[in-house]
């Protein structure tokens, strides 16, 4: 069978994004070359050749933005001990965990990732990945190049956002912990040198394909002034961002806030700071002058005991996207959860006047998520021109009954397992259930070997 000249989804309620408040109810979207050509209402002109997919009353979106995950120790989780404070989880069994992957393990847990990502309408991932950046670069290397032949395999759009750190924390020199801290180091001529050859090797320009490799300082403090200025250089030379965790600690805040950022030139490339839980209003204003967008996210927020409301980053001005973070600390890669999450936590910690309604955590998961990670122009919504990123929601389940609302009902009760059909720059990647890139045997098989990676890396860093 020969390419198809256009897919064209139908027979499905269509919420574009943008316009906002629009709903084509029922209507179409027709993808040709991998971009959106057409969106329209009631029922689509037939073309020869033309892929059909029937929605079947379902809800058809934009693809979901996760703008910050760290996919990797998507092997520490389903009960690996995290301890009882912040260190007992960062350097036990986070950079323990992580520090005894081998190369094969990073490929099975990247793959395992996109797999739960995608079933969970996901169609773009920011990936902060890191191998421990003092290691074996050889070793490091390896790793990533598993993690990025898994991303090809599943077609996901993926920012592969490189981890490094130059320098240590004051505070963690003297901490008695089970990795030492020491290791997470390297020299910055040698981080970046491996960096420009992930980007040579791979593509450093958005549209070229689908994976965008950049620097992500693992915080400020861990690269000084000198390390923030050469990834903002790396974000600009390659159009991108540069991802980094920013305000996410009283020790990070302590180091430098937002106005001391500012002062060391931390901002002068496009920058996207997840967390953001111990800014200020004074920080957040800061941050909106310098158009700093942020990646929030609340349940791995609350699993370190700092759950924060999105609604005053929004009110200061800036772009906030959502993102499920660690999968040793939020052990599922389900945005629409985390829309319904922020939405939540703005209750909690806001007036109703500060409430963030359900459209909203819609846009935050598509186009304000785009947009905070540069990509705005491209996916977000399903706009004529924009890349073909889509996602068909089955709506038939009791739990979607009574419903009012489209988002509020997508948001308030739909589940991630509702998603039916996912399509990534026109290519169908999920077909009513079923996976393009692994048949149902293979799936099952890279559960299996998730689950002897896991065992193996977790007696090898002594977690068990």
């Amino acid at each position: 069978m020969g390419v198809p000249s256009a897919v064209v989804v139908h027979n499905g309620v269509v919420v574009p994004v943008e316009p906002r408040c629009v709903v084509h109810d029922p209507g179409w979207v027709r993808i040709e070359g991998g971009r959106i050509a057409s969106v329209g209402a009631g029922r689509p002109a037939s073309t020869a050749g033309e892929r059909l997919i029937d929605a079947r009353g379902g809800l058809v979106l934009p693809g979901l933005v996760s703008v910050h995950q760290h996919v990797l120790d998507i092997l520490l989780r389903g009960g690996v001990p995290m301890g009882t404070t912040f260190g007992d989880w960062l350097f036990g069994l986070y950079y323990g965990g992580i520090s005894a992957y081998r190369p094969t393990d990073a490929g099975v847990a990247t793959l395992l990732g996109a797999v739960e990502t995608i079933r969970a309408g996901v169609t773009c991932v920011v990936d902060n990945w890191g191998v421990c950046s003092g290691d074996d670069p050889s070793v490091i290397r390896a790793c990533a190049d598993a993690s990025l032949a898994a991303y090809s395999r599943s077609g996901l759009r993926v920012l592969f956002a490189c981890m490094f750190a130059t320098q240590l924390p004051v505070a963690w020199r003297q901490l008695q912990v089970r990795y030492d801290p020491a290791r997470l180091t390297a020299p910055l001529d040698v981080a970046m040198a491996w960096i420009a050859a992930l980007q040579h090797d791979y593509g450093a320009v958005p549209g070229a394909g689908r994976i965008t490799v950049s620097a992500a300082p693992e915080l400020p403090e861990m690269v000084g002034a000198e390390g923030l200025a050469a990834a903002g250089e790396v974000a600009r030379r390659s159009s991108t961002i540069m991802a980094t965790h920013l305000l996410a600690s009283p020790l990070s805040r302590q180091w430098a806030d937002a106005a001391q950022l500012a002062d060391l030139g931390a901002f002068q490339g496009p920058m996207l700071g997840a967390h953001c839980t111990y800014a200020t209003p004074g920080d957040l204003a800061v941050l909106a002058e310098h158009r700093v967008a942020v990646a929030h996210c609340p349940t791995a927020n609350a699993a370190l005991g700092r759950m924060v409301s999105a609604a005053p980053m929004r009110a200061a001005g800036l772009s906030v996207g959502l993102g499920s973070d660690n999968a040793s600390l939020n052990r599922n890669s389900d945005i629409l959860a985390e829309a319904r999450r922020a939405v939540m936590a703005a209750r909690i910690f806001g007036s109703p006047d500060e409430w963030i309604d359900t459209h909203a955590a819609v846009e935050m998961a598509t186009i304000e998520g785009a947009r905070a990670i540069g990509m705005g122009d491209r996916i977000g919504s399903l706009m004529p021109g924009k890349q073909g990123d889509l996602i068909v929601i089955d709506t038939a389940g009791a739990h979607w009954w009574p419903r009012h609302d489209w988002l509020d009902t997508l948001v308030s009760q739909g589940k991630s397992s509702d998603v039916r059909t996912v399509v990534i720059g026109g290519d169908i990647v999920l077909d009513d259930g079923v996976l393009s890139f692994l048949d149902p045997d293979q799936e099952r098989r890279l559960t299996l070997d998730a689950q002897a990676a896991s065992l193996a890396v977790v007696a090898r860093a002594g977690l068990a």
